[in-house]
């Protein structure tokens, strides 16, 4: 049987990215979130994350990535 985690990162006021559409996540919170993936078989992932992570590389090896928009 397959498991669903959510791993998201939120705002207190329930916002995931800025109004300018930024994600000021920290080095350390993007390593975090980077060894998560690595653990996962398939990765859902925003399209503004896909973004993100497209313009630096970050994906991780393994995974599969579908993104939602």
């Amino acid at each position: 049987m397959s498991k669903v985690i959510l791993y998201m990162a939120v705002s207190v006021d329930g916002f995931i990215a800025g109004s300018n559409n930024e994600t000021p996540w920290s080095d350390a919170e993007w390593e975090a979130y980077r060894e998560f993936v690595k653990s996962c078989d398939v990765c859902l992932i925003g399209s503004r994350t896909y973004e993100v992570m497209k313009a630096s590389d970050e994906f991780a090896d393994g995974a599969k990535y579908l993104v939602v928009t």
